[in-house]
């Protein structure tokens, strides 16, 4: 007979109780019933050990709750104080980033007055070494642009085209040059 209050028997499925109470026609009622129970109470070790095991690794590797709450609340505050750094660092990135697109522009400012005046001096230099020459500093007409591409010197020697400073002979180089430094003697600074 099959006792219901017996705990491994309330884990058996029901259709196996069913067959086992009337007598488990093909395999010997209560023989089947005990083969079912072992396979159930193997079954319900392993669980346990299983649980047992999980039990004590939680214990090793997790704190207990009122230490995983109180490490929560730290790591929260923590990411909170870190935030606000972040958002001060933030605004602070701006102010610098204002104040030196503030100084590069009084940068250009300031270097495009001194080549004005350098090419102003040189041109007036070149036109007094050589009679019906002339020569230019070329430059960009934007901050950035100009401090990536540089100056460039474009002369007109007598009786030819406006060439690049590469493309004049050693002589005419040469007096370019001279005419050049002479101009940034002159000019203030």
């Amino acid at each position: 007979m099959v006792s219901k209050c017996d705990p491994l028997t309330q884990l058996l499925p029901a259709d196996l109780l069913a067959a086992a109470a009337r007598g488990g026609a093909r395999r010997g009622g209560a023989a089947w019933l005990r083969q079912g129970k072992q396979v159930v109470r193997r079954k319900v070790l392993h669980a346990a050990s299983l649980a047992c095991y999980t039990v004590a690794r939680c214990r090793v590797s997790q704190p207990t709750t009122y230490d995983a709450t109180h490490s929560f609340v730290k790591a929260k505050e923590e990411a909170e104080r870190l935030q606000a750094r972040a958002e001060a660092l933030v605004a602070r990135r701006g102010g610098a980033l204002q104040r030196a697109e503030k100084l590069q522009a009084e940068r250009y400012r300031r270097d495009a007055a001194a080549l004005r005046a350098i090419g102003d001096a040189m041109r007036a230099t070149f036109r007094a070494l050589c009679a019906r020459g002339d020569a230019s500093l070329e430059y960009a007409a934007s901050g950035p642009t100009l401090f990536e591409a540089g100056v460039s010197v474009h002369a007109k020697p007598p009786a030819a085209e406006w060439v690049r400073f590469e493309q004049l002979s050693g002589g005419q180089q040469a007096l370019v040059a001279v005419a050049l430094q002479l101009a940034c003697q002159v000019c203030p600074r």
